[in-house]
């Protein structure tokens, strides 16, 4: 499917569940998307897209994201996340409950590289971001901050090489299950 016409301001304030459960959908182009409501959910994108192989969803700019919850989720045949070339002026998140299940089920993504700000500023939990990642081997979500989540799971995946985390301070967590992080990554942590 090629949405890249759709290109250009759009005054949108929710794609979510879009493009849910299109399981027979293998190729989406909709770059270029500048989405400028007060607050975007991007709950659902493109969960359940489990035969997606072909995915060009760059150079969005997005004004605020309110919820990002299972956006990639059970995308199976996807075998790289990359939303560097995303922009948001805001990813300041009040809401409980924002970002679970985003990377769910992604079997066969090797990398996640994801530069966009994400921080959620009230209690809440971020559960089961990264399951179902079995062969990734590089994350990199430097500049999100769930510093506040009660429950933020740590990626324990046997093929992790590379994983910059977000600031990962929540409470009642410790490090002393995450087998993965690499030195390089537990400096970062330190």
């Amino acid at each position: 499917m090629d949405l890249t016409q759709w290109s250009g301001e759009n005054i949108i304030t929710s794609v979510a569940s879009m493009f849910a459960n299109c399981r027979s959908l293998k190729k989406l182009h909709m770059p270029n998307m500048y989405f400028s409501a007060s607050g975007t959910s991007l709950d659902t994108f493109i969960s359940g897209c489990c035969s997606l192989r072909d995915l060009d969803i760059s150079n969005w700019h997005i004004t605020r994201i309110l919820s990002f919850n299972a956006f990639f989720n059970f995308c199976a045949a996807l075998d790289k996340i990359d939303l560097t070339s995303w922009t948001v002026d805001s990813g300041e998140m009040t809401a409980k409950n924002t970002v679970n299940y985003t990377f769910m089920n992604c079997y066969n993504c090797k990398s996640i590289k994801i530069h966009f700000p994400l921080k959620i500023v009230t209690s809440g939990t971020v559960s089961y971001l990264f399951d179902g990642l079995y062969n990734c081997e590089y994350i990199d979500l430097r500049n999100w901050d769930i510093s506040v989540s009660t429950n933020s799971n740590t990626p324990n995946l046997s093929a992790l090489t590379d994983y910059y985390p977000p600031q990962l301070y929540p409470v009642n967590q410790t490090y002393a299950d995450a087998f993965c992080l690499t030195s390089d990554s537990l400096v970062r942590i330190l």
